[in-house]
């Protein structure tokens, strides 16, 4: 079992964040090289459509350990450990220790305090007999109404088509650069988002990003002078056009 204890939780607009760090304290089975004490850096939790959840996880473990998980609609799409994929069949044993960190704490419900006693009802006057009245008899009913005509039954409403699968992340490339736009805090959704990252600058959502911002992706993806990443997204349809020199040209 792992015990949790959370800090304070703002809201703004769709998006629920974690103020306060959260700790937690597992047992020594706890999962892969991950567990025994930890804190959480960020908990966000996005519900962009009303239908659809989508929150992610950034753990790190007293040994320096990274953890990074997301879910959508209470499913792992993605589960890392200092950058490495953690196998699907451990994804149970992480999801116990962290997977519930996404839902908002529940408010303690207040005491009810006890209600005052009554006071004893005082006692009934007596009541006087009331003599019947002389029963008036009941006029003749009238004939009965001609029977009202039936509608037909209105057509059933046609069945709700289906939402539209979300569209898959191009590559590892495009799937690490938007989980490190996460991190930085430069977008909060993806079902709206565009980006372009080449050797001079990276855009996001049409606003170039600072120097100091794009020296961080550049060193991290950018290895030849003609490597660029161009991506966007609206709803279900995606875009991407990628280039990567190899080295052994």
């Amino acid at each position: 079992m792992s015990t949790f204890i959370k800090g304070q939780v703002a809201v703004v607009g769709l998006v629920v964040l974690l103020s306060a760090p959260v700790f937690g304290q597992t047992d020594s089975g706890s999962a892969g090289g991950f567990g025994k004490r930890f804190h959480v850096n960020d908990v966000s939790v996005i519900n962009n459509d009303g239908m659809h959840k989508r929150y992610s996880i950034r753990a790190t473990d007293i040994d320096g350990n990274i953890c990074r998980m997301r879910k959508i609609d209470d499913k792992i799409v993605l589960l890392e450990v200092n950058g490495k994929a953690v196998p699907r069949d451990q994804y149970a044993r992480y999801d116990e220790l962290l997977g519930n960190l996404g839902e908002p704490p529940v408010p303690p419900v207040p005491a009810v305090a006890p209600a005052a006693p009554a006071a004893p009802a005082s006692p009934a006057a007596p009541v006087a007999p009331v003599m019947a009245a002389p029963v008036t008899p009941a006029a003749p009913a009238a004939p009965a109404a001609s029977p009202a005509v039936v509608a037909p039954p209105a057509s059933p409403l046609p069945p709700t088509p289906p939402a539209p699968p979300e569209p898959p992340r191009a590559n590892k490339y495009i799937s690490h650069i938007i989980d490190d736009l996460f991190d930085k805090g430069l977008i909060t959704e993806e079902d709206k988002l565009s980006f372009q990252l080449d050797n001079a600058q990276l855009t996001v959502n049409g606003v170039k990003q600072p120097d100091a911002v794009f020296q961080f992706f550049k060193q991290k993806y950018i290895k030849h002078t003609g490597d660029h990443f161009n991506y966007e997204r609206h709803g279900s349809s995606a875009i991407t056009n990628i280039k990567i020199d190899d080295d052994t040209h």
